[in-house]
């Protein structure tokens, strides 16, 4: 990582250890999934386990499993995306970080507010 991500990362650790949130609003292109993926790996190696919440446009889900994929191995992801039976068959709690989209989300309210989530990290906010 560079530099500024892992000064970023640090940052993120500092508002979980406070039990505040906050907006990483780094430029595009400057690793913002990066340094989020780092934190959620610092997490599992630090607590018990529990899913995290990405919701994303649609058009970037498979973004996150590649960067995962990619960076951070020992995270397993899972994008809850498809049809609704696909859907109602996933297991929540099986996961390190369930993707989604801000339209499944609206859909499947009752399903995900089911889950206790670490975090609900939200990509693309503004396209909500």
């Amino acid at each position: 990582m560079r530099y500024y991500q892992l000064t970023g990362v640090k940052w993120l650790k500092v508002l979980t250890q406070f039990g505040f949130g906050g907006i990483l609003a780094d430029d595009m292109g400057l690793g913002k999934t990066l340094q989020t993926l780092a934190l959620l790996l610092w997490m599992k190696e630090h607590s018990e386990p529990k899913p995290s919440l990405v919701l994303a446009p649609t058009s970037v889900l498979s973004v996150w499993q590649k960067e995962a994929e990619h960076f951070t191995s020992k995270l397993s992801v899972a994008i809850y995306h498809g049809l609704p039976a696909e859907r109602r068959g996933m297991s929540l709690q099986d996961t390190d970080v369930l993707v989604t989209s801000y339209g499944i989300l609206r859909r499947d309210i009752e399903i995900l507010s089911g889950t206790t989530f670490r975090y609900v990290i939200l990509d693309e906010a503004q396209s909500a």
